[in-house]
């Protein structure tokens, strides 16, 4: 990957040494060799997912740091940082390629990301909200049709797949995808 935003944490190898853990458990984002997203909670539940250091094009932490997957030795793999910076057109172009081919998977759509900031935090924050334990939004709260708000103050209203109404149950969860709305101040209630 190359570009000129992103990169390894403050005080990390660049030799493609070992990465202090305590910076990237707060949460990672690895994006694999299809196109998908994964979001793991640290750096050991991403490194026993994957077997072999060519199954993630990217790995970053939330601060935008970039990182890679390299070989451990008895058929396991390491994080270590990556050799170059995360290009971030690129991971914006592949973040909405995989909101629109799988809807289901990525159904939480946020305003444009116009910049690095505004693209790891929605990137982080839905897929936090959705691979979690307790995925966001509750089906209870979608079945009622309301405006939602999740935990990071974002607002969205649930809108149907046209493609997917035929195969899945009406007015479910199944068949949403959530677009972010624009907060609403006082004045304007």
């Amino acid at each position: 990957m190359d570009g000129t935003a992103g990169r390894a944490p403050e005080g990390a190898p660049v030799d493609g040494g070992p990465v202090d853990k305590r910076l990237v458990d707060s949460g990672l984002v690895a994006v694999d060799d299809g196109g998908d997203f994964s979001y793991y909670a640290t750096a050991g539940a991403l490194e026993a997912d994957y077997e072999y250091p060519g199954d993630l094009v990217c790995v970053l932490d939330r601060r935008g740091g970039a990182f890679q997957l390299a070989a451990a030795g008895s058929s396991r793999v390491k994080l270590v940082p990556a050799a170059a910076a995360v290009d971030y057109s690129w991971l914006r172009k592949a973040w909405l390629e995989a909101q629109r081919r799988h809807p289901r998977r990525y159904p939480l759509r946020r305003f444009y990301p116009d910049s690095r900031e505004t693209l790891l935090a929605a990137v982080f924050e839905c897929l936090y909200l959705r691979w979690t334990a307790e995925p966001w939004p509750p089906p209870s709260d979608v079945a009622a049709g309301r405006i939602l708000a999740d935990p990071f103050g974002h607002r969205y209203k649930a809108a149907k797949l046209p493609s997917l109404t035929q195969l899945c149950i009406r007015n479910s969860i199944k068949n949403a995808i959530f677009v972010e709305i624009p907060a609403v101040s006082d004045s304007q209630l």
